[in-house]
């Protein structure tokens, strides 16, 4: 990640959730829930839920979501765009600090040389453990984007088994996919239609408006 994150600024620590694309949102918006479930598992003294759940949202939703789906966007801007490279590392940026800071308690030793490495120079406090416990942005926290964007993971992981199936390449591109889903989710998928095609290799992406969400692939 902090390759991905190499022309990052101090001044791109803050930014609008408005400003940024919609899969960026998601797990923006996903933090917040997970910040505040695991906040007040440790209030109630349930150390081992609170790990948990802050572990599972960085391996699931960060690491295995939403990085492979927006890491040609941010390898490549050049190609993709600069402004929408810095979008996703401003997201990025922001995961992943506030999952490390929930961590430190639990992995105290990795997560001081991760910020020491990496996230010291612009956070500037001596250590990860002089840092705050993360707090949940109430801005950020817009359930809408959490249920959109979690219908776009599905949209991903429906392309992944199948191909697991076929048997082939998760980079052999495929003709077309229809999602059948609400309009919301429609104009959610839309505006990061780029990360979809790009983590699916698929050409085509049609929808069909329905109350019900299902994903056809065509090879």
């Amino acid at each position: 990640a902090s390759q991905l994150l190499e022309n990052f600024t101090a001044e791109d620590r803050n930014f609008n959730l408005e400003e940024l694309n919609s899969i960026d949102r998601w797990i923006v918006s996903k933090l917040q829930y997970v910040i505040q479930t695991a906040t007040k598992q440790m209030e109630n003294y349930e150390y081992s839920f609170a790990k948990s759940t802050i572990e599972h949202f960085f391996m699931s939703d960060v690491a295995d979501n939403y990085i492979e789906i927006v890491k040609q966007r941010l390898w490549k801007p050049e190609e993709f765009g600069a402004e929408q490279a810095k979008k996703a590392q401003k997201a990025l940026y922001n995961v992943l600090y506030n999952s490390l800071k929930g961590l430190s308690p639990f992995t105290p030793f990795i997560t001081e040389s991760v910020y020491q490495t990496f996230y010291k120079q612009f956070e500037l406090t001596t250590s990860i453990h002089q840092t705050s416990w993360p707090v949940s942005n109430a801005e950020f926290m817009v359930q809408s984007n959490v249920d959109n964007g979690n219908l776009f993971v599905e949209v991903v992981k429906s392309v992944r088994k199948f191909k697991a199936e076929k048997q082939i390449s998760m980079k052999e591109e495929l003709s077309s996919l229809t999602i059948s889903c609400s309009q919301q989710t429609k104009e959610f998928i839309e505006d990061s239609i780029v990360d979809l095609k790009n983590v699916t290799s698929v050409k085509e992406v049609l929808f069909k408006i329905s109350e019900d969400f299902s994903v056809e692939i065509s090879q």
